[in-house]
């Protein structure tokens, strides 16, 4: 009888152990594949998130407005300091049309991937020069560097800020996509706005503000018309 019990002992034993072993395999299977899954997609987000900082730099690059002229006329006192800056997408019409375009294409490429606040950085670029290409269009001529500079602080804000976050985001792996609907979305876009459109000179302009810091800008507009 003992040695019934001791055979029947070992087997219960055996198949435990067995199960267990299963069990505790099948948990680290699980658990590698969810690491080598995360760092593909932290891969993804990493190069998605690189790509759109070079799209978003290039609002960083500048040119001196009406350098040619201040060149032949007074050389030798040049000083790049206090000189009228603008950003060079807004060397021409095509140039800022090109920089929109490249915009829109990032957010198709590259906005399912990236984090919520990122894309949303994205999203407030494209409704912001949506509305800076209406008002070139209601202009019967207009010249692009003189209204770039004009929104050169717009640009700027934007992104300056969008840039800082760009970069803690890549020095902060992401190993998660997240959803871009819904509570968190909404609320990042609306952060966005206050932050940055409610300051902004362009909604200003749309919102026909007469106060008398704006004379000069309206002097200029004056001159598309």
């Amino acid at each position: 009888m003992d040695t019934i019990i001791t055979i029947v002992s070992s087997l219960v034993g055996g198949v435990i152990g067995v199960f267990l072993t299963h069990i505790f395999y099948q948990s680290k299977l699980k658990k590698e594949q969810k690491a080598r899954f995360q760092e593909e997609i932290g891969k993804r987000i990493a190069k998605s998130l690189m790509e759109v900082r070079e799209i978003a730099k290039a609002a960083t690059y500048l040119e001196v407005y009406e350098i040619a002229n201040i060149l032949e006329e007074s050389p030798d006192e040049f000083d790049i300091h206090n000189t009228t800056k603008y950003p060079s997408i807004m060397n021409n019409k095509e140039s800022f049309l090109e920089f929109h375009s490249t915009i829109m294409a990032a957010r198709g490429n590259y906005g399912n991937e990236i984090p919520i606040d990122v894309a949303a950085y994205l999203w407030y670029a494209e409704k912001y020069f949506n509305h800076l290409l209406v008002l070139i269009g209601s202009f019967e001529k207009v010249d692009m560097p003189s209204l770039g500079a004009i929104f050169l602080k717009d640009i700027i804000d934007w992104q300056r800020s969008f840039d800082n976050l760009l970069v803690k985001r890549i020095n902060t792996p992401v190993v998660k996509l997240e959803l871009h609907f819904g509570t968190k979305w909404n609320r990042a876009k609306v952060q966005l706005l206050e932050r940055l459109w409610e300051k902004s000179l362009l909604k200003r302009v749309i919102n026909d503000d007469t106060s008398n810091d704006m004379d000069i800008v309206w002097e200029v507009i004056a001159g598309y018309k």
